[in-house]
């Protein structure tokens, strides 16, 4: 859940004198309350019904903005009231859209002359605004800024990784340590250019039981996506140093390790390998699971792994920190 506030500046009517024209304006505030399927609006303090202008009603996503409607569905009057272009959700503090107004009612003004604009443009304030708290905000936002129509491309793409980590579970739970680990990433237009980030994490989550260490080296084929952005503030075009700071990192493998063979039989610690894919989150605030974020991505490829014989899976959540190598 979040809510927000979000300024409105509406132009309704414009109404052509002898000399010049005349607008009817009206700028209020309005608090957005819910989730990313939808929720309740209201106008903040004395409310201003110039023009028509409803007090309250619910609102509803579009893959290209929100419509706020005014009334309620349960009452049967609910009606379309205006569209907010491009707005995001959840919002992003000091996002700025324009506004489409569908039917603004001719209650006050009846002339010839007068002529219904319904257009303006809000902007996201930074106050009270509240990201989402769930525990599983992080993911479904990183999911929804990969795949959905919201998240936006930063022009970076995750190439590769490198580094060790060590982890250890029982009982279907583990940690992992990440003492060392690089993270490397390109440019994807002209000029081109390949940067890298340096990292450390520790975290917990589902593990097989049993204890080892990982190494993967950047030089071995890996796969990764284009960073996206995430709904926490951002410098437009993107500056690699915004991604400094907390962060998560998601650690997904499934392999096996082998016994190693000795004269006489086996040792029961072994080598393997194992396919791994790191989702990284930029830009955790404090790196608390609270769902905001600045950016996000994917990279997957082999780690060698050292540890007790026998399969090997995992999935863990680590809260790290990132830094930009110069």
């Amino acid at each position: 859940m979040f809510n927000c506030d979000v300024r409105l500046d509406i132009t309704l009517s414009s109404k052509q004198m002898s000399s010049a024209s005349q607008d009817f304006k009206v700028v209020v505030g309005v608090r957005i309350s819910g989730d990313e399927s939808g929720g309740v609006w209201r106008q903040l303090g004395t409310p201003d019904t110039h023009g028509g202008t409803p007090t309250d009603g619910q609102w509803q996503p579009v893959p290209t903005g929100v419509i706020l409607k005014s009334g309620r569905e349960r009452t049967g009057n609910a009606q379309n009231f205006a569209f907010l272009r491009t707005m995001g959700i959840p919002p992003q503090a000091g996002a700025t859209g324009e506004i489409n107004v569908f039917t603004p009612g001719q209650r006050d003004y009846s002339s010839p002359n007068l002529a219904w604009r319904g257009k303006g443009n809000f902007e996201v304030l930074a106050r009270n605004l509240n990201l989402p708290v769930t525990p599983s905000g992080t993911w479904a936002l990183m999911k929804r800024n990969m795949w959905d129509t919201v998240g936006q491309g930063l022009g970076w793409e995750l190439t590769t990784t490198g580094g060790v980590s060590f982890s250890g579970g029982a009982g279907g739970r583990g940690i992992e340590v990440i003492p060392r680990g690089t993270l490397y990433i390109k440019r994807m237009t002209k000029p081109y250019e390949t940067r890298s980030f340096s990292y450390v994490g520790a975290g917990a989550g589902f593990m097989i039981p049993g204890a080892g260490g990982s190494y993967s080296d950047p030089m071995w084929p890996s796969i990764g996506t284009e960073i996206t952005k995430g709904n926490m503030p951002i410098s437009d075009p993107l500056r690699l140093e915004d991604l400094e700071g907390a962060c998560h990192i998601v650690d997904i493998s499934l392999g096996g390790i082998l016994p190693t063979p000795i004269p006489g039989g086996r040792l029961p610690i072994g080598l393997g390998a194992a396919g791994n894919a790191l989702g990284i989150i930029f830009g955790v605030p404090g790196g608390l699971a609270i769902g905001g974020f600045k950016a996000c991505g994917w990279v997957a490829g082999p780690v060698a792994l050292a540890g007790k014989a026998g399969a090997s899976a995992g999935a863990v959540l680590n809260i790290g920190l990132m830094r930009l190598n110069k």
